[in-house]
């Protein structure tokens, strides 16, 4: 059985109040991108492509289940180590402006992309 009580929160600096209170600032969830309904989601879906300057992003990421096998001949023969198809292909990327993204959605969708890479070329072998 739970019982209520009452806490005199005048007596923390910081308090709990329908959030965090640091100071006289309250804090939300709005504060961090954060939708109460999807979380880190967001309420607008995700953009699907960047603008083509960002074309070689997402043509790794559209190839990358093929690269990620080591089997990008399609002959069989998987390679291994530094000539892993898929690390060949991260390090033969240009360096591009990420400064050319506009929009909070194109930064999400760059993060994710680059975050996904990322990871794909440390597990390559």
């Amino acid at each position: 059985k739970m019982s209520a009580f009452i806490v005199d929160l005048s007596m923390f600096p910081v308090g709990l109040v329908a959030g965090r209170l640091y100071g006289q600032k309250l804090l939300s969830v709005f504060d961090y991108g954060v939708s109460p309904e999807k979380g880190f989601l967001g309420s607008a879906p995700p953009i699907e492509r960047l603008p083509n300057y960002f074309l070689p992003w997402e043509q790794i990421m559209d190839q990358l289940p093929i690269l990620f096998s080591g089997n990008s001949s399609g002959q069989g023969n998987l390679r291994k180590g530094p000539d892993h198809p898929l690390r060949v292909a991260v390090e033969q990327l240009p360096l591009l402006d990420a400064t050319r993204l506009e929009t909070l959605r194109e930064m999400q969708r760059a993060h994710a992309v680059l975050s996904i890479l990322a990871n794909a070329y440390v597990w390559a072998d």
